[in-house]
């Protein structure tokens, strides 16, 4: 799959959990790492939604799969690009 192919046909809404986006055998080690990338972005966002009062946030079940993205990308040997973020949306 080419990185066009992700963002027009799979998306990390397509997974689960994140466990199962580094299971899936069919994707290559990149197409992981942009699939998990991309949820922790999202998880992100919902967080700052959270703390903001915004409606229809899930703040600890966000955190929770938030820590799960991260120990996916560990996994696959890469740091989240947005651990050393500035500001909490990464």
């Amino acid at each position: 799959m080419s990185d066009e192919c992700l963002t027009t046909e799979l998306n990390h809404r397509s997974f689960g959990h994140p466990a199962e986006i580094e299971a899936a055998g069919k994707l290559t080690k990149a197409e992981k790492i942009k699939l998990l990338t991309d949820w922790e972005y999202d998880l992100r966002l919902k967080l700052v939604a959270a703390e903001e009062n915004m409606r229809g946030n899930d703040r600890e079940s966000a955190a929770e799969l938030l820590s799960e993205v991260h120990r996916c990308l560990t996994a696959l040997g890469i740091r989240s690009p947005a651990a050393d973020a500035p500001f909490k949306a990464g």
